[in-house]
């Protein structure tokens, strides 16, 4: 009688000592930024990278410390960070590469006027003031190709392949990422000026206006039919907010049917990531979803950023994080 009795209470220790556990703690490193007032986050090893309210680029170290600043002022959120390198575009419209990790100056490209980039390693595809499209090396800066043979107006890799989508005119485009070089038949878009908002692993969203569509390496271009403007796109999914029934959802932009729905009882915010959703219950409660399968993670309390533009969490080596344009909250394991 004595084990059994011995065996149940390990039990019950067991149990509570589980439910205790998985209650997240209030927040235990409160950092201020106010004196930064710092905008577009990137989270890289445990370092935030941030600008800050006089347009030059900050490193701060968890939990919340600066520690450095370039003094290099840039075009507010133009920069990337990506193995241990920071690239950025200058106020003069200029490409730069900076060490991640102590802010040291690596190379300027010889490619000027750019209008925007994105980092695919290892190459920088530069889309320039004149609508032409340009690739430099990620590691050197020096010019692998320009491509100035069609008014280019927007540019996206087309998922992780070696492809780039781009439009001119009526036609989507794709290029080989490696030589500049058109390799598909252009497709013909169902109307003039859209615009393409994100990429897949197969294809492009494009939008105009209140309209939206997808279009597929096979020359075919989807309408998506969605009531609600489409308010995120990762991968080759879709997310809408309705929040008159505080609802979000999650479309295939294949088949253009919900994946799954989440449906609150209250939504004061909604803010997406790549992996995750953060949906504001209230204007310091945060619920943590999976942003695949729209299942619950984890609920904080005492995060007053509901009303913030926008909300980065993040998990480090030191927990649980949320960072908003003034503020890092830490929560303990």
């Amino acid at each position: 009688m004595r084990h059994v009795l011995r065996l149940f209470f390990c039990l019950v220790f067991f149990l509570s000592s589980s439910v205790v556990l998985a209650v997240p703690s209030a927040p235990s490193i409160t950092s201020s930024f106010s004196h930064l007032q710092i905008q577009y986050p990137q989270v890289y090893n445990d370092s935030v990278y941030a600008v800050t309210s006089s347009n030059t680029l900050a490193k701060l170290v968890f939990p919340g410390k600066e520690q450095w600043q370039l003094s290099q002022k840039i075009q507010t959120n133009l920069f990337r960070v990506h193995f241990n390198q920071i690239v950025l575009v200058d106020q003069q419209h200029r490409l730069h590469a900076y060490d991640a990790n102590y802010g040291f100056h690596i190379w300027r490209s010889p490619v000027d006027r750019i209008e925007a980039f994105q980092v695919f390693n290892p190459y920088v595809l530069l889309r320039l003031e004149s609508n032409a499209l340009a690739c430099v090396d990620f590691e050197t800066g020096k010019l692998v190709w320009l491509n100035d043979a069609h008014q280019y107006r927007g540019v996206s890799r087309i998922g992780r392949s070696a492809y780039v989508a781009a439009i001119d005119d009526d036609f989507l485009y794709v290029l080989d990422i490696t030589t500049g070089d058109i390799v598909f038949s252009p497709t013909r878009l169902p109307q003039s000026d859209l615009t393409i908002l994100s990429s897949s692993n197969h294809g492009v969203f494009l939008q105009n206006e209140d309209t939206f569509h997808y279009a597929l390496h096979s020359n075919q271009v989807l309408k998506l039919t969605v009531s609600e403007a489409p308010a995120y796109f990762f991968q080759d999914y879709y997310f809408t907010i309705q929040k008159e029934t505080q609802t979000v959802t999650k479309y295939h932009y294949s088949s253009d049917m919900p994946v799954w729905s989440l449906t609150l009882e209250s939504m004061e915010n909604v803010f997406f990531q790549d992996t995750e959703l953060l949906v504001f219950l209230d204007e310091e409660t945060v619920a943590v979803h999976d942003l695949f399968s729209g299942d619950f993670i984890n609920q904080f309390s005492g995060v007053p950023f509901a009303k913030e533009p926008w909300v980065r969490y993040y998990k480090t080596e030191f927990g649980p994080c949320f960072i908003s344009s003034k503020e890092l909250l830490s929560f303990k394991q």
